[in-house]
């Protein structure tokens, strides 16, 4: 029996942010989608949308039964107490200090229980007025379309990453490989938590995509996304969505698609 999709339509968040006589206004609309897929029991990603601190995040979780879920929560919540400021500097050191205070909790955790790794995949999108800046530890992507062309910004911390940066693997080849599911890095699953860090230039008419590994192992992203090159992105989140469940849809798939208007 198919599960329902979850899926939420963000509407247009606008911020103003004036100096002097100058007044800039940036426009985004945002869309998100998760679903469990068609063989896991339960859904370990979560994602959070914060527009009004402009922060978006998804997250996939690891370790045994409920324990990924529990851990993707954690950064989550944590995630969600980050103070809205205007200085977007003071706000990417709040994100950052969030995440390792998930990384922290996590860690305790682990040691208090049975001693088995309680982590979560993370990465996460923030925007002002001109730049953006992404986070991401483990294999959750950040894509941004512009002027038609995909680019990933993050880089997988993954087993089969190095296979392919090595040459003994082909992406789709990847895809397959018994040790995809394989990440190097996660909050909360080594000692010290190793973020990855990218910051850019927004563009009007940018479209960033979040996504947890269920959705673009499954999926050729550029040619999906190329076809849905006018469609607004809350529709597109779910189109992903439906496109990755009636592809292989095996893993849990959570995707977070947002406009610069």
């Amino acid at each position: 029996m198919k599960r329902k999709a979850e899926g939420r339509r963000g509407r247009a968040v606008e911020e103003e942010n004036c100096a002097a006589s100058n007044c800039a206004m940036t426009t985004f609309r945002y869309g998100t989608a998760t679903h469990t897929g068609w063989v896991r029991a339960q859904n370990d990603d979560r994602l959070i949308a914060l527009p009004h601190h402009r922060i978006w995040a998804v997250a996939d979780g690891m370790g045994g039964h409920r324990a990924g879920g529990r851990a993707a929560q954690t950064v989550v919540d944590c995630i969600a107490g980050v103070p809205r400021s205007p200085d977007p500097e003071q706000q990417i050191r709040a994100l950052r200090g969030a995440i390792q205070k998930a990384h922290d909790i996590l860690l305790e955790q682990s040691r208090a229980g049975s001693g088995g790794i309680m982590g979560t995949t993370v990465a996460t999108f923030m925007a002002s007025d001109n730049c953006f800046w992404c986070d991401w530890a483990g294999d959750s992507r950040v894509y941004c379309v512009r002027d038609g062309t995909l680019r990933q910004l993050t880089a997988d911390h993954s087993v089969v990453a190095d296979l392919v940066a090595l040459g003994e693997l082909s992406w789709p080849e990847a895809r397959h490989h018994p040790q995809r599911h394989v990440v190097k890095r996660a909050v909360g699953a080594q000692a010290n938590l190793d973020l990855g860090t990218v910051t850019g230039t927004l563009r009007q008419g940018d479209r960033y995509v979040l996504s947890t590994d269920g959705l673009h192992n499954a999926l050729d992203l550029e040619a999906i996304l190329g076809d849905l090159r006018d469609t607004p992105s809350e529709e597109v989140a779910e189109t992903l969505l439906k496109a990755a469940l009636d592809g292989e849809g095996e893993d849990n798939i959570t995707v977070i698609v947002i406009d610069v208007a």
